[in-house]
């Protein structure tokens, strides 16, 4: 499989961080574009950026406006590589995932690379999980990291 972009959804968990690590050695490997992408919720957003913004913000300013991007450009400088940050905004589980999914359609990603939480059962029953979302609706190649064990 020729991989010539991949998307790694962060949200600066321990899951995430192991996404990154997979992400952003692979993308070295293969000779691949990656994007580190951090989906937030409205309110968070607003609270980064004013609303009357009319250009997007640069890569230093998502640096310093989110600490799972700064998470993951420091993972990328880690790697001697070079990623793109990108900063989405969506609301609730399915819309984190279709957020998500149309990033890397966007970019037309060969592959996502995300982290998952394992909740169990009845919080992803009650709650949702982003990655089973995603899992469920992708038509692209995804690759889910759990957790590393204490």
């Amino acid at each position: 499989m020729e991989i010539r972009k991949i998307v790694i959804a962060t949200d600066g968990s321990p899951a995430s961080a192991a996404a990154l690590d997979f992400g952003l050695e692979l993308a070295l490997d293969r000779g691949a574009e990656a994007v580190v992408l951090h989906v937030v919720s409205t309110h968070e957003a607003h609270k980064l950026f004013s609303p009357d913004r009319t250009e997007p913000p640069t890569q230093e300013e998502l640096v310093a406006a989110s600490e799972a991007l700064a998470q993951g450009a420091r993972f990328a400088k880690g790697h001697n590589t070079t990623a793109m940050l990108e900063l989405v905004v969506a609301d609730g589980t399915q819309e984190t995932a279709d957020a998500i999914l149309g990033v890397a359609a966007g970019r037309d990603a060969d592959l996502i690379v995300m982290g998952t939480r394992g909740q169990g059962p009845l919080a992803t029953a009650v709650i949702g999980s982003v990655s089973n979302a995603v899992l469920r609706a992708a038509t692209t190649t995804v690759i889910v990291m759990r957790e590393p064990e204490a």
